[in-house]
């Protein structure tokens, strides 16, 4: 299989957006890809005969990407599945994703079970990574303005900047958070009054046009930047931002090896989180070497 027969996109949804990861893989079917595979920021697709095909997501508790084996849950959802004529095609963290050539056909599934698997999922990833990027941003704002105020700041320029953009990256977070919740209560009433989750297409537009905003404000600090003093507090801060990608990115990849390898869920888990921690500790003593840390 060539390059021209693989294709990698980026695929930022949130957990609760699954009628956006359903109408995405329709339309990529449409188009002839077919999803391979899922990760934490790229979904890689194949080349495949265009097709019309209906997407369902379901959320399963025994879903995980640390469990090297299908539980038995699992097996009996499939099953359940295939034999209403669905084809499993891929899962994501507690995701499985269902596929069928009927576009006419309907994954029946409980709106209150499914709110609730929602819910769960949520507690599990979203929340937690979400409230870490709240809390990390408003760290690195107070860390900038107490520079300013007590006068230590080599790049007063910089360092102002470095106040604005984290700050607005604690209110993106915070709006985020935020939004899930009024998802959360919008689906509790429209479940009781016998209707079903409502759509978070809505969540994703706010999401993608406060994360442009956020690169408006970079390119708006960069224009006006003095590079001639060097590394300026907001560029400390994106070599941060990078570094915590990357991080997020191999612990990924480590965990899907040993998936892959067959280790338990918790071995994983361990292995992972151990992972996690010691590329966090290099980056600092790196970063600390190289004078990168202020």
């Amino acid at each position: 299989m060539g390059i021209s027969d693989t294709r990698y996109q980026l695929s930022l949804f949130a957990m609760f957006d699954y009628e956006s990861v359903e109408n995405r893989l329709e339309k990529m079917a449409a188009k002839g890809w077919k999803i391979e595979s899922t990760g934490v920021f790229f979904w890689k697709y194949v080349r495949a005969a265009p097709k019309k095909k209906k997407y369902a997501v379901v959320f399963s508790k025994d879903t995980s990407e640390y469990n090297p084996y299908p539980t038995d849950g699992q097996h009996l959802l499939r099953k359940l599945c295939n034999d209403d004529g669905w084809e499993k095609e891929a899962e994501w963290k507690q995701m499985e994703i269902f596929s069928t050539d009927n576009v006419e056909k309907n994954l029946e599934t409980d709106e209150m079970v499914r709110l609730s698997s929602i819910r769960r999922a949520m507690k599990k990833t979203f929340i937690p990574c979400w409230t870490i990027a709240l809390v990390g941003m408003l760290f690195l704002a107070l860390q900038n303005m107490a520079r300013l105020y007590t006068g230590n700041a080599q790049d007063e320029y910089g360092t102002l900047w470095a106040v604005i953009i984290t700050m607005y990256a604690a209110f993106v977070s915070a709006a985020v958070l935020i939004s899930y919740r009024i998802w959360l209560k919008l689906s509790e009433g429209s479940i009781r009054e016998g209707g079903k989750c409502v759509s978070a297409r809505w969540h994703r537009r706010m999401q993608d046009g406060l994360s442009i905003g956020l690169f408006i404000l970079a390119g708006v600090y960069l224009l006006g930047d003095d590079i001639s003093y060097g590394l300026s507090s907001i560029a400390y801060v994106l070599i941060y931002l990078v570094i915590l990608i990357m991080v997020v990115i191999i612990t990924n990849l480590f965990g899907s090896y040993l998936k892959l390898k067959g280790f338990s869920k918790k071995s994983n888990m361990i292995c992972s989180g151990v992972m996690c921690v010691a590329l966090i500790i290099l980056a600092l003593i790196v970063l600390k070497a190289s004078r990168f840390i202020m």
